[in-house]
């Protein structure tokens, strides 16, 4: 793996898989921060909102990158909430939490920085999925639900 992967940057994310196309947000419901907070594809603006992702580089292999992801934008209160996953492996935002790293497998070339076509996986090697929870929402989610394939649409090149 080349030192053009070893970058952080500020991106919008998108699922590309078909059926499952669409930005990644967060769940914002006024039913209190047990609701807030999951990532989710954005079908249903009133309910989920757009976020952007601060992917922090920490170190590659020849397979994988890992990054601490964090959100980027004010959307709630969740500006610079870490990435994570609870007890039941849905992923979401987590204000005051401590990140926990995610490895990135590059799908194609990086070359350019502008569209970066990746999966993400925890670090257990759990390919993130979208869910069909019993709520009948989709969230992502590291152990059950269609594996995803993403775009990073970067916005900004930290480093």
């Amino acid at each position: 793996m080349s030192d053009t992967w070893n970058f952080s940057f500020i991106a919008s994310l998108y699922s590309v898989t078909p059926g499952h196309k669409g930005r990644i947000g967060i769940s914002l419901v006024e039913g209190g921060i047990d609701n807030d907070g999951w990532l989710q594809v954005m079908t249903d603006t009133r309910l989920i909102k757009p976020v952007n992702f601060r992917f922090d580089y920490v170190s590659h292999t020849d397979r994988r990158i890992t990054y601490n992801i964090s959100s980027s934008s004010d959307t709630g209160f969740y500006r610079g909430a870490a990435v994570g996953k609870n007890f039941n492996h849905y992923v979401g935002l987590f204000p005051g939490g401590t990140s926990e790293p995610w490895l990135v497998k590059p799908m194609g070339e990086w070359g350019d920085h502008d569209v970066l076509r990746l999966k993400l996986y925890d670090t257990y090697e759990c390919s993130i999925g979208n869910y069909r929870h019993s709520d009948g929402m989709d969230y992502l989610n590291v152990i059950s639900g269609e594996n995803l394939e993403f775009e990073a649409h970067v916005l900004r090149v930290l480093s």
